[in-house]
């Protein structure tokens, strides 16, 4: 549970981080390394070191990167998102956030195929393998939250 918590704490201390200095310039940069390569990182030396006291600092590390990451995106989907399209973004955002239990579900059964350390050594790797890949996407990598709505192909 202190790993939980400590994930916990870090993700409001990240979320008031967030409030604090503006990224949004590097929204793009920030999701790839704050979603998936420290998390991932922090995952997997989780399983390696199997270590009460440095995974309850990794799951902070996690949380605090999770903080920062998710209030930056909400900020920049607001800023670049087009009004009259937001409804939709963020419904499709809350549908796709709704397959939490089916993720969970599947973390259980790998868990129970492969037990935790190698469950959290599965997560770490595939986590960075894809962080990568994310960074290997121009438009991903630098995009900037702080301009207005994009403008899409079919209004030019």
């Amino acid at each position: 549970m202190e790993f939980w918590g400590a994930f916990s704490f870090g993700d409001v201390c990240g979320s008031i981080f967030a409030g604090k200095v503006n990224l949004l310039r590097h929204t793009g940069k920030i999701n790839v390394i704050l979603y998936g390569g420290i998390p991932g990182a922090s995952i997997l030396l989780t399983g390696i070191l199997r270590l009460p006291v440095p995974s309850i600092i990794l799951f902070f590390i996690w949380g605090f990167s999770f903080g920062i990451a998710i209030n930056l995106w909400l900020t920049s989907a607001h800023n670049i998102v087009p009004e009259e399209m937001r409804g939709k973004y963020f419904a499709l955002d809350g549908l796709l956030s709704s397959l939490g239990p089916v993720s969970i579900a599947v973390g259980a059964l790998i868990i129970t195929l492969y037990g935790i350390v190698n469950t959290f050594l599965i997560a770490g790797i595939m986590m960075l393998v894809f962080t990568a890949i994310f960074s290997f996407f121009p438009s991903l990598w630098n995009l900037d939250g702080s301009k207005g709505p994009l403008i899409l192909e079919t209004e030019i």
